[in-house]
């Protein structure tokens, strides 16, 4: 029996140790907390246990170490399934958190938060590191099952001072020499103190020292300059100006090197703190020369002979010549005539701007000329300087610059245009556009435009529309109109009205001229008039009245009242008014009783009235009379027209007619009764016939 039990037994533990080989979990381990915090605080990292699977972690064990330097506070567990925690006592320097879960399903996390405190004392830039892991031993993976989080107390102060210094280059015995020196705190905190110096080099000797900005230094003089402040603060610059001297007699190529430095007890970077410049004495002297032309007109070349020379035994660095056009000029061309080759820019053709030109080394004596030419624009005076530098040390600046003058003639090219219809009619108004423009290359001095009135046409009106106000009048048949001073590229315009007289003939041509002219010199007097023709067309309205009797008896006159009138615009050639008579009536007499005279005569049953011109807004009336005879019957209509060899643009008003009733003589019968009479007559006859037929 007892052989039977340990088989039994033994059966279980292999069969255990089968299932348990068989059973795969991959436990994995997570660790965040802040990156810094100060001595004192407590500081929470946040721990998550997750099984990745793909079975159940059984025996899952969670351990986290105090870190060194960290007291322990507490431990939570925020979610999954429940872990039975042992932790240290609160306030321990030393022990571990255990926290075991039995089972952590396939696909499932649990979350704790372990706190630590750091303690007051700890010191600034301390860092701390927590570790947590996990164990299970059906975790087949070890390499996820531990995480840690570094968290530091804040580092010291910081701060980092730097330094520059400039100066020149070269400079010559005897003379001073100037530099800048900027001290500058980059942070991020305050210097507790910051100190910069700088000691004179070889002979050089001290003559000032200057603070222009900045936080006050205090500051000690000498050949060695030294300056401090306490504190200095982040982002704080001071300035000084430094000036030594280079003693008399120093010999050319003599090179002083100077460099400033700068401390600070909390600057942890070295790379900026000290700065340098190196200075040779030289005797080069750059001069230009530069000469044009005394008087050129507007819009011509000026051309200028510009002379860059050097002297002395020392090379010259980095010589430059420039020169800066002036206003109203516009660049043509530069061309290098002799001397080393210099590199130049320009501006573009036609442009304002700068010419720039430099120079290889030059050593010993050596000179360069060029021919530099511009236009002169809308300006009296132009004044070109041209400047050379280099950055060797020139002994004598004086003639550094060199500038040449020269007057500019105005000249004001001044053309007018003129437009106007291409046909007008007489009796009406005629507009002309003028415009006056300075096409320049300089303004214009007491600009005059004219326009003589062409025959046949008198003044209505002159009105400028745009452009500077001119003072414009008409007198004696001509419109003037005048402006002191008219700017380049100016246009004004006008419009002139004239009125066509009534009586121009058809076909005639209405010929108006603009003139301009200007004190100013003009270049071209090709565009200095302008024409406009229009062909005369012109047209006269004729309308015809008529008036007569109502009534009118055989035998008896009728008398007929005729007007024409011409509404124009234009007068009206050749008129002639007709009447012919109304049938059974016979001519009496036709007699003007207004009106230009008319010649009237009466042939064949037709009175016809003519006159060589009827002028708009004339009209004359006539009286005709006719017997009317015992023939006339109902009824009497009386037609007058009238013509003329003018166009009329309306002829639908040059006819006019009256009808009257006519009335027999008593006793005498009319048609109307007779012919009543007579158709009694027929029935009477034919009652009487068919009653003796009966």
């Amino acid at each position: 029996m007892a052989r039977l039990r340990q088989c039994f037994f033994f059966t279980l533990i292999l069969l255990s140790a089968a299932l348990a080989g068989a059973q795969e979990a991959d436990v994995i381990v997570s660790k965040s907390g802040p990156s810094q915090a100060a001595a004192g605080s407590d500081v929470p990292y946040d721990v998550t246990l997750f099984n990745l699977g793909p079975d159940d972690a059984t025996s899952v064990v969670l351990t986290d170490n105090i870190p060194t330097g960290m007291t322990f506070v507490s431990a939570t567990q925020n979610s999954g399934p429940a872990a039975s925690c042992s932790t240290p006592a609160a306030g321990a320097t030393i022990g571990t958190i255990s926290c075991p879960i039995a089972t952590l399903p396939n696909e499932s996390s649990a979350t704790f938060t372990f706190v630590f405190n750091i303690p007051p004392a700890t010191a600034p830039g301390t860092f701390f590191t927590n570790v947590a892991n996990v164990a299970s031993p059906v975790d087949t993976n070890d390499e996820n099952n531990s995480a840690s989080a570094v968290t530091s107390t804040p580092p010291p102060p910081q701060s980092d001072a730097s330094i520059s210094k400039s100066g020149p280059g070269s400079a010559g015995p005897d003379t001073d020499v100037v530099y800048t020196i900027t001290v500058i705190n980059g942070g991020p905190d305050e210097a507790p103190n910051v100190t910069w110096s700088d000691t004179l080099p070889g002979t050089m000797t001290f003559v000032s020292l200057m603070q222009n900005s900045g936080p006050a230094m205090t500051c000690s003089t000498g050949t060695t300059v030294s300056c401090s402040a306490a504190p200095f603060a982040a982002g704080a610059t001071a300035t000084f100006t430094l000036t030594g001297h280079i003693p008399a007699g120093t010999p050319p190529g003599t090179s002083f090197s100077n460099t400033a430095t700068v401390t600070a007890p909390n600057d942890p970077n070295g790379e900026n703190n000290s700065s340098g410049t190196l200075l040779t004495t030289s005797s080069v002297d750059v001069a230009v020369n530069k000469s044009g032309p005394a008087i050129v007109a507007a819009g011509d070349d000026i051309t200028y002979t510009i002379t860059v020379s050097k002297t002395g035994a020392d090379i010259a660095e980095n010589v430059s010549l420039t020169d800066a056009l002036p206003p109203d000029t516009t660049f043509v061309s530069l061309m290098q005539n002799s001397g080393p080759t210099a590199s130049c820019s320009t501006p573009q053709a036609g442009e304002n701007g700068t010419v720039v030109c430099n120079f290889p080394p030059l050593p010993g004596s050596a000179s360069a000329v060029f021919t530099l030419v511009v236009t002169a624009g809308n300006t009296s005076s132009v004044t070109n300087t041209a400047s050379v530098a280099t950055t060797s040390f020139d002994i004598d600046d004086s003639n550094d610059e060199s500038s040449a003058t020269t007057t500019v003639t105005p000249l004001a090219d001044m053309g007018v245009t003129k437009s106007g219809p291409a046909a007008v009619t007489s009796g009406t108004t005629i507009t002309y556009t003028v415009t006056v423009t300075n096409n320049g290359p300089t303004g214009a001095a007491n600009v005059t435009l004219t326009d003589v009135l062409p025959p046949n046409t008198t003044f209505v009106s002159a009105n400028q529309t745009a452009g500077p106000a001119f003072n414009c009048g008409h007198a004696a048949g001509t419109v003037t109109c005048t402006i002191a001073t008219f700017p380049l590229g100016a246009t004004a315009t006008f419009s002139f009205v004239f009125n066509v007289d009534a009586s121009v003939p058809n076909g005639n041509t209405i010929s108006n001229t603009a003139n301009v002219s200007a004190t100013t010199a003009d270049p071209n007097g090709g565009n200095n008039s302008s024409t406009s023709d229009a062909t005369v067309a012109p047209t006269a309205d004729l309308v015809v009245t008529k008036s007569g009797p109502s009534n009118v008896t055989v035998t008896n006159n009728a008398t007929y009242t005729v007007g024409v009138t011409n509404n124009g615009p234009s007068d009206a050639a050749n008129v002639t008014l007709t009447d012919q008579l109304p049938p059974n009536t016979t001519f009496v007499s036709a007699n003007q009783t207004s009106g230009p005279a008319f010649n009237c005569a009466h042939a064949a049953g037709t009175i016809t009235c003519t006159i060589a011109s009827l002028a708009a807004g004339a009209s004359a009336t006539f009286e005709f009379v006719v017997q009317v005879s015992p023939d006339a019957r109902s009824p009497l209509t009386n037609a007058a027209s009238a013509t003329s060899s003018t166009v009329d643009p309306n002829p639908s008003n040059s006819s006019a007619s009256t009808s009257a009733a006519v009335t027999a003589l008593p006793g005498t019968p009319t048609l109307s009764t007779l012919g009543l009479a007579l158709l009694a007559i027929a029935l009477i006859w034919t009652a009487v016939t068919r009653v003796t037929a009966l």
